[in-house]
């Protein structure tokens, strides 16, 4: 990676678009999936249960990623980091690789499950100390976290 070269953090949970807004920019990808241990937490007895399809949905969506980031010849590091609220881990994440940028997606939520479960965007949106681009839309039928 050149000096000049920008980092961008890019957060995601497998879907494509946030990808593309990313490839643009001709910078390192540092794709992390945030694990909510709180989440897995919350399964009761089930827990390690739970936290292993977390870190395997994690494995498979930065696994996506990186896939598409190397047919497009863009550099990328993975990794599935666990923590509390992802949106607290995602900007720990953007502090420890020095990301100019966070990327996420936005993409289909609904106005209820944005209440319910919280917006992370939003969040990462309000407390990042660097740029965030946050990337909307309607996800693909072909993508493989599409309801």
């Amino acid at each position: 990676m050149s000096d000049s070269q920008s980092r961008i953090l890019l957060a995601t949970d497998g879907s494509k678009a946030s990808f593309h807004a990313a490839e643009q920019l001709g910078a390192k990808l540092y794709i992390r999936y945030a694990v909510d241990k709180d989440r897995a937490f919350h399964a009761g007895i089930h827990y390690g249960e739970s936290l292993q399809e977390l870190r395997q949905a994690g494995e498979e969506a930065t696994e996506q990623v990186a896939a598409l980031a190397a047919k497009y010849g863009v550099e990328s590091e993975k990794l599935v980091v666990e923590g509390g609220r992802p949106a607290r881990t995602i900007l720990r994440a953007a502090e420890e690789v020095g990301a100019d940028y966070v990327v996420m997606g936005t993409e289909g939520m609904s106005r209820l499950e944005s209440i319910m479960i919280g917006n992370e965007a939003q969040e990462v949106l309000r407390n990042a100390e660097r740029t965030v681009l946050l990337v909307g839309g309607q996800r693909s039928p072909d993508d493989p976290n599409a309801h």
